[in-house]
């Protein structure tokens, strides 16, 4: 359950690729519509290092003719297809139990995400886990564009209740964010940027939950 109350800590958690395993299913989704373009085709580590926020420099990198396929159509296409298999992504391994650990300790926990807000908040109703969250913040479309706005405004209300806050992210943009709201980031590899990327922000970069919680255990925090 949620900790209702103020903790000292609050832990501002990214959706898709930090909790949510939805990595294989971003590749399958978006090879259909590059072989239907005969373009060049993702593996796991191409995607890797291509994907990018906001995505339509990802886009514009696999090749999509935008005069052929306006972003705004093809990003749609994208997201239809994605949200009609979504129930095959499952939670990141280790995340539930992750959440339910930090709860315990009477953390605040809260998610900022690049998904669309209701289609978020169906989805962590979906896999069980909405309560341990006192805020989610979701973008207003399906577009993938940058969380900063969204994240400022969380950060303002999370400001006169918790005195340290962390953002825990896959990707360069969630480093990006978290410097620009003055929080302390936390990456993890298992997701949609290469540890090789993660490492170059200079944050914090773990390979699991269990080295997210090690950090907290050796600060003592």
């Amino acid at each position: 359950m949620k900790t209702n109350n103020t903790s000292t800590i609050t832990l501002i958690w990214d959706w898709n690729g930090t909790l949510l395993a939805d990595v294989d299913l971003c590749i399958s989704t978006m090879n259909s519509l590059l072989a239907e373009r005969d373009l060049p085709l993702l593996n796991l580590e191409t995607y890797q290092e291509i994907f990018d926020f906001p995505v339509i420099q990802y886009y514009q990198k696999l090749g999509f003719d935008f005069q052929r396929d306006p972003f705004e159509v093809i990003g749609l296409e994208f997201m239809n297809r994605y949200l009609s298999r979504l129930d095959e992504a499952g939670l990141a391994s280790g995340a539930y139990s992750t959440l339910s650990h930090f709860n315990e300790k009477g953390y605040r926990q809260v998610i900022l995400s690049a998904m669309e807000h209701q289609t978020l908040e169906k989805a962590l109703a979906t896999k069980g886990i909405r309560s341990f969250f006192d805020e989610v913040s979701g973008i207003a479309d399906h577009y993938g564009g940058s969380k900063l706005e969204q994240g400022k405004e969380l950060i303002h209300r999370l400001q006169t209740v918790s005195k340290t806050l962390y953002l825990i992210g896959d990707t360069l943009h969630d480093a990006e964010v978290a410097s620009q709201l003055g929080v302390h980031p936390i990456l993890i590899s298992h997701g949609h940027h290469s540890e090789k990327r993660l490492k170059k922000t200079g944050a914090v970069v773990v390979g699991d939950f269990a080295g997210i919680i090690s950090h907290f255990n050796t600060y003592n925090l």
